[in-house]
């Protein structure tokens, strides 16, 4: 194919750019992939592995879906976690589309926080939340939709 470009995506964490004796000319872009909107909070917090056990409510605001405008108590071990519904006062302030974001482990809610998209109203709440929400593999769509 004259003129065709073939793209390679791969994986942010990807051993090859360390690999080469000359890396200067390898190009990191990071794009839009992977689009996900949660729209069962509880459920999707239930089915979701967590990376470190974690115990905190997450106030979230969701004007569109009206049973995800309310707090949800995660309560995870390694394994698997409970989203259920709480009364108790937020750890985390948050709309949908930051939980949506840091849900799959590609973006970290550390980086969200100093942007004012993650409001921390228990100290130590965002850094409990990045760490139990990361992942070793970081996910990755190489198909273009």
């Amino acid at each position: 194919m004259c003129g065709a470009r073939h793209r390679h995506d791969t994986p942010i964490e990807e051993p090859l750019r360390y690999q080469l004796l000359d890396p200067r000319p390898v190009r990191v872009r990071v794009g839009d992939s992977i689009h996900l909107r949660v729209v069962d909070v509880k459920a999707a917090l239930a089915a979701r592995r967590y990376a470190a056990g974690l115990d905190l409510v997450v106030g979230l605001r969701n004007p569109m879906l009206a049973h995800n405008d309310r707090a949800f108590r995660i309560e995870a071990g390694a394994e698997a976690g409970a989203g259920d519904r709480c009364r108790r006062r937020p750890d985390l302030v948050m709309d949908i589309g930051e939980l949506d974001a840091g849900y799959l482990g590609g973006i970290s809610f550390q980086q969200l926080h100093p942007a004012g998209l993650v409001t921390e109203q228990t100290p130590g709440a965002v850094p409990a939340m990045t760490l139990a929400f990361d992942w070793s593999s970081k996910p990755l769509c190489n198909d273009g939709f």
